[in-house]
């Protein structure tokens, strides 16, 4: 998935704070945010090797030519893989998320409406990416919950069925969290620029 942008040096200058109040605010909020940005992004990691586990799946089943049971075997292992990873990935977001309300204390605070309403933007637009990733998890658990059940009726010689509606939702949710990635990227770099002088990489 596409990674958060991160602030990679130290604040020292909030130029956009005319208060010292708002830039001792400001500098926590900061400090903060580059905290959750990080993890966010470490979080990555764990999907991408569910993806990466799935994907690995699909390409071996695509090159089989007959039903191999041996590799059928081995091809559900590697989904049952992927499966163990969203627990993970689901509980550090809730993590993620467990901090919202002290972000939104820490923007309550600030005295610069400017800076006030572009701390909130930038926070509703990190709290709308979590809640569109526990939306993906949802269904990507749905998907390979399908997938378990196309390897064990192609061991046993079933009729396979279609999880079609399910990847395109998958798909469609994965295309709305690039954009909402995108837009708070834009929101947390404005923030940043306008209170440290600084952009975020």
């Amino acid at each position: 998935m596409k990674k958060v942008l991160t602030l990679l040096l130290s604040v020292f200058l909030l130029s956009g704070c005319s208060l010292f109040k708002d830039y001792y605010n400001a500098d926590q909020l900061v400090a903060e945010m580059e905290k959750l940005v990080t993890q966010e992004n470490k979080n990555d990691s764990i999907i991408n090797k569910a993806t990466d586990l799935r994907n690995q799946v699909i390409n071996d089943l695509n090159a089989m030519k007959e039903p191999d049971q041996s590799k059928i075997s081995d091809l559900s292992g590697k989904i049952e893989e992927a499966k163990k990873l969203l627990p993970q990935y689901k509980e550090e977001v809730k993590k993620i998320q467990s901090h919202f309300s002290d972000l939104k204390s820490k923007s309550a605070r600030l005295e610069d409406e400017n800076i006030k309403k572009m701390a909130e933007t930038f926070i509703n637009d990190f709290m709308k990416t979590t809640e569109t990733e526990l939306k993906y998890i949802e269904v990507f658990e749905k998907v390979l919950a399908s997938d378990e059940e196309y390897m064990k009726d192609l061991k046993n010689g079933k009729e396979t069925k279609d999880n079609q509606s399910q990847l395109d939702e998958l798909n469609k949710l994965h295309t709305q969290l690039q954009d909402e990635i995108k837009q708070f990227n834009e929101s947390w770099n404005q923030f940043v620029q306008s209170t440290t002088g600084q952009e975020v990489k």
